[in-house]
């Protein structure tokens, strides 16, 4: 569970956001409107590939 607060501090909500939901809310004690959206995360980056007989391929082996 994740803790929402306002700028002023006032605990707002207690959230597990999950996968793209967004939600927003109107602090009670000074009224500013606070917008929160759960982070994406990052795709993992598929690792290059090379032919069997390049020198690189050996190298990046022992990693």
């Amino acid at each position: 569970m994740e803790e929402i607060r306002c700028t002023c501090g006032a605990l707002l909500a207690r959230a597990s956001l999950a996968g793209g939901s967004a939600i927003e809310i109107k602090c009670r004690r000074c009224g500013t409107f606070n917008h929160v959206r759960a982070a994406s995360p990052e795709p993992e980056r598929p690792r290059a590939s090379y032919p069997a007989g390049d020198a690189r391929a050996s190298a990046s082996v022992g990693c």
